[in-house]
């Protein structure tokens, strides 16, 4: 059972619960006791070995309701007078210690159904299980011919070959290149006679041409 319980809780209990019990409730509740209610403590020894807290332990969760905490008789007996005491161990439920005792009561608390932790489905398997099968191609809308019997669209399986061109035959560049002959300015008018009409005419007259 100790091994079920949350390790906070066992540790709590070790060091601060059971020193409470023991100094508000071992002297009647002793290993001598006729109560059914017995808390082991050595009298040669100032700390209690492992052994001993954990059978401490073991009776103390007898008076813890793990199902209804609050309803736990740990929680209630220490509230009234018991064992022919006339008063209580706790004056209320204000008391320090009887709110350690009620922390502790609480972490030992089965978690309930609402705050369970929840298994969800793996994404994979909600797809798995919810998504219908996708075809591997898409279907076809009514009234439309099929993609690959439309009439001028030729289907990937039906493309005509690449038609290979050749290419053109690279010819050598000439070793030398001809020299280009530019237009050469116009030349001068040299009359061929030296009393032909044209000088005086270019003198005189040069707008007139």
């Amino acid at each position: 059972v100790v091994q079920q319980l949350p390790v906070v809780a066992v540790s709590s209990f070790a060091t601060t619960i059971q020193p409470l019990m023991l100094n508000h409730c071992g002297t009647c509740h002793g290993p001598t006791s006729n109560s059914s209610f017995r808390l082991l403590r050595p009298a040669w020894a100032k700390s209690l070995p492992q052994r001993l807290t954990q059978r401490n332990l073991h009776t103390t969760l007898s008076l813890v309701d793990r199902e209804s905490p609050e309803a736990s008789p740990l929680l209630s007996i220490g509230l009234k007078p018991h064992g022919g005491a006339e008063l209580p161990i706790f004056e209320n439920t204000d008391h320090y210690q009887w709110q350690q005792l009620r922390a502790w009561v609480f972490q030992l608390a089965t978690p309930s159904r609402e705050t369970r932790p929840v298994a969800f489905a793996s994404p994979d398997t909600i797809l798995s299980r919810n998504t219908p099968h996708i075809a591997a191609r898409p279907a076809e809308l009514p009234g439309r011919e099929p993609q690959s019997a439309m009439p001028g669209v030729n289907s990937p399986r039906t493309l005509p070959p690449p038609t290979s061109v050749g290419a053109a035959p690279l010819t050598a560049a000439p070793a030398t290149l001809s020299p280009v002959k530019l237009p050469s300015a116009k030349q001068p008018y040299q009359p061929r006679d030296p009393f032909d009409p044209e000088i005086f005419n270019r003198r005189f007259f040069p707008d007139s041409r």
